[in-house]
């Protein structure tokens, strides 16, 4: 793997006046761009928990399910954005090498899971259509159900 081997290594001399500026320009950028990532993740992480923790009545029952997914997302993102803020702060390029290799991963299964999602979409939209109509039969005078109803019809 040519590329991977050249992450640590840089092709220009860092002493030079447009060399430093450009290196630590992208170390900052990327910094930054890691630990509002790594932000986020954390607050993914303190939603999913939240909303497991709050034991109020869900409408379909997906709330339990959507936040055990926030959960593990947020730790995938936090982990990764962990991985890229510190290799970037300390320029270790093996702790680099691991962010590049889990973003490709994580890229490629975005798109898979984005690819199988559209293929079926129909099926998905009937399930959600099965499961809001068992809801509405369910609870007919609930005021969430009146509110999300209302919402949909408006816009």
């Amino acid at each position: 793997m040519p590329l991977l081997s050249k992450i640590g290594t840089f092709s220009f001399d860092k002493d030079t006046a447009c060399g430093t500026t450009s290196f630590v320009f992208a170390k900052n950028l990327m910094l930054v761009i890691n630990f509002l990532s790594m932000l986020a993740g954390l607050i993914l992480i303190g939603g999913g928990g939240y909303i497991i923790s709050n034991n109020t009545t869900d409408i379909v029952g997906l709330s339990s399910g959507i936040a055990s997914a926030a959960i593990a997302i947020g730790v995938i993102v936090s982990i990764v954005s962990f991985l890229g803020c510190f290799g970037a702060a300390n320029e270790k390029g093996m702790l680099l090498k691991t962010y590049f290799v889990l973003l490709i991963i994580l890229v490629i299964l975005e798109v898979s899971i984005g690819a199988a999602a559209y293929a079926q979409r129909d099926e998905i939209s009937g399930v959600l259509e099965t499961s809001w109509v068992l809801e509405v039969e369910k609870h007919p005078n609930s005021t969430e159900i009146n509110n999300i109803e209302r919402l949909v019809n408006t816009y």
